[in-house]
């Protein structure tokens, strides 16, 4: 190794490339009655009424409709209607990735240390193009391409350090620049328009092709302690200083005048007498958020009991806790504030509690395993009848699943055989969400306990 390098013990430099791409189309069509006319259902059809008591609408008739569609209805999907040219997409990305990383192995004073210290340059390539319907050209010019995206290059540092302490005890650092690109469907350029001909204000709803990925910087610290090869225990917690996030707005101010002189064209008729469009309005759709940061703490074990009583051979626990925080704060969805409330609300997805407990014994082929996890009340992010996503606010869950096995060991009739028996949410725990509070329930599923038996064998 040159002179100015003992540290490092080899270097790693590479490039990845990924090109990849998502092309969307939606058909839809009218179901209309068949010739045949009005008829009843065929009783092959039909399933048992369906109670959805939850949601207070009592029991209701059920039948099986792709079957019924088939065989009493004519459904002739297009993809040609205007209100469908916008919901129709491509995204194109390319990825290019090159680095250099250090590998470090050496020694501060009598303490090892491993680890790396790297840097990734990534080239990001973005593009989408989608149809925008204008009514006012010409029949046989009405669909207008729309291709739009960005360039951009991300340099990202990293440091790895752990230090192999006395008494089998490891302290790890991290610190990096840390990107997480936006969803597909996040950068479609496609847009979907209207006019409130009301008061004349127009509006429109789609993706965003120049968002930026999520970028933070964040330190990592944890501490483990291992006792032999059989157990451990850590403490760890970390920091990200978010520089970029996403989330959906509605912001005024877009510029629409484009799409409201065609709309003016072909729907001037409809407007109620004394109302101007204006040229500006509404536009909702995926944005870039700056600043605000994430924090947390995480607590893990893994301890084979027979480490503080021998009698208690096979038995143990694997447990870990983690709290998590943050000072951002996002304006709700527009489409979902009946749901979320129209106050600002936290990261979708982050939970300020999360826990997993597991008991477990293993003996002589046998194997018992008790596992529980919980988490805090959180929003999600949720898909709704029409495929789109929307915010809701989702009760904490508390899950309890169980597993019974047995393997045969080496010198056994049957060696290479092992049976097992799963039951998933033995307490039937339900997934219910509210709109803002507790007491303003909106959804609850029962989804039931499951049960699973199993043989496996191996050769």
């Amino acid at each position: 190794m040159p002179e100015g390098f003992s540290w490092f013990s080899d270097f790693d430099v590479g490039v990845n490339y990924a090109d990849r791409s998502k092309n969307k189309t939606q058909a839809e069509g009218n179901i209309n009655l068949g010739a045949q006319g009005v008829t009843s259902i065929a009783a092959d059809l039909q399933y048992r009424p369906v109670n959805l008591g939850f949601a207070g609408a009592g029991y209701i008739p059920a039948w099986n409709v792709p079957a019924a569609v088939d065989r009493y209805m004519v459904f002739n999907p297009t993809t040609t209607e205007s209100y469908l040219i916008p919901k129709q997409w491509t995204v194109d990305e390319e990825i290019t990735t090159t680095f250099l990383r250090a590998n470090i192995s050496t020694q501060i004073g009598s303490i090892p240390v491993r680890g790396n210290v790297g840097l990734q340059a990534q080239h990001v390539r973005q593009s989408s193009s989608s149809n925008y319907w204008d009514g006012g050209q010409p029949v046989g010019s009405q669909v207008i391409p729309i291709n739009e995206g960005k360039s951009y290059l991300d340099f990202l540092p990293s440091l790895n350090l752990a230090f192999e302490l006395p008494a089998e005890n490891t302290v790890r650092f991290a610190l990096a620049r840390q990107v997480a690109r936006p969803r597909v469907d996040e950068l479609r350029a496609s847009m979907e328009f209207g006019v409130d001909t009301n008061i004349g204000k127009p509006g429109a709803s789609g993706g965003n092709p120049n968002l930026d990925p999520w970028v933070a910087n964040a330190v990592d610290l944890s501490w483990e302690k291992y006792f032999g090869n059989k157990a451990y225990v850590a403490a760890a917690v970390f920091y990200k200083d978010l520089k970029t996030y996403i989330y959906t707005e509605k912001r005024d101010g877009y510029d629409f005048t484009q799409q409201v002189d065609a709309w003016l064209q072909a729907n001037a008729i409809t407007l109620p007498p004394g109302i101007v469009v204006d040229k500006t309005g509404y536009y909702t759709a995926p944005f870039n958020g700056n600043g605000g940061s994430l924090r947390g703490a995480e607590l893990t074990a893994s301890l084979p009991l027979d480490l503080f009583f021998d009698g208690l051979r096979g038995f143990g626990v694997v447990a870990s806790a983690s709290f998590n925080d943050s000072n951002i704060s996002i304006p709700p969805d527009p489409g979902t504030t009946s749901s979320v409330g129209s106050e600002p609300i936290m990261l979708p997805g982050l939970s300020k509690r999360v826990y997993n407990f597991t008991a477990y014994y293993e003996n002589n082929g046998f194997e018992v395993r008790l596992n529980q996890r919980k988490r805090s009340d959180f929003i999600g992010e949720i898909g709704n009848f029409n495929g789109n996503r929307t915010l809701r606010y989702v009760k904490g869950e508390d899950v309890l699943d169980a597993q019974v096995g047995y393997s045969f060991g080496d010198g056994s009739l049957f060696q290479g055989l092992s049976l097992f028996l799963q039951a998933s949410n033995l307490t039937n725990s339900k997934y219910e969400t509210y709109a803002g509070t507790k007491d303003r329930p909106l959804e609850t599923v029962e989804w039931g306990r499951t049960y699973q038996v199993g043989v496996n064998y191996k050769f």
